[in-house]
């Protein structure tokens, strides 16, 4: 038995105001179990069959964003002191973008997620690092799943990904064109 030693170079690097969101999806015969954290979603592509015949498609969610309007994700973080809000133009002053996550007395930064991996400052008002797992029992119809961040969710609905994925001819260039969708509609 050979022994290796790791050596790390020691890092000066400020991780405090860094995170990251992540979902990942362990597939079963039988069985699908869901882990999520953050703004990352999995979605599964349903193709109910009949005759012959796609007698319907679906878009299922099998993970929920944690997004500060969700009313158990905004109770944790107003009962830990945080405050929930909308960014302030410097311009004039309005609410703009989405609701976000914001230290008391403080303007910023602020997190538009209620659970993440780091952030260590969103930690101290609420900000969850407890991933939400759910089950699910694999149904016939049940054909593909879409695994993104918000880089996809923000542009396109799971509805629309589905269909964009059962457009695609070519499915091993499917995930290359559905980034390169996103990308187009962000730029727009």
């Amino acid at each position: 038995m050979k022994i290796i030693q790791l050596k790390f170079k020691k890092d000066k690097t400020d991780y405090l105001l860094s995170g990251t969101c992540a979902v990942g999806v362990i597939i079963f015969p039988e069985l699908l179990i869901t882990i999520n954290l953050g703004d990352s979603r999995a979605v599964l592509g349903n193709i109910e069959v009949a005759d012959g015949k796609a007698s319907s498609k679906m878009a299922i969610e099998i993970s929920t964003d944690h997004k500060p309007f969700r009313e158990s994700e905004k109770e944790r973080i107003l009962k830990a002191g945080g405050k929930i809000e909308r960014q302030k133009s410097p311009f004039d002053d309005k609410e703009v973008g989405p609701l976000r996550v914001w230290k008391n007395e403080e303007e910023g930064p602020g997190i538009a997620i209620t659970r993440s991996l780091g952030d260590c400052l969103a930690h101290t008002i609420g900000v969850s690092c407890d991933p939400e797992i759910t089950f699910r029992f694999r149904e016939p119809g049940d054909k593909f799943i879409v695994l993104g961040s918000d880089g996809v969710w923000d542009v396109m609905s799971s509805a629309e990904v589905v269909g964009f994925v059962l457009d695609c001819e070519k499915k091993e260039e499917t995930a290359k064109k559905l980034v390169g969708e996103c990308r187009e509609r962000w730029d727009l």
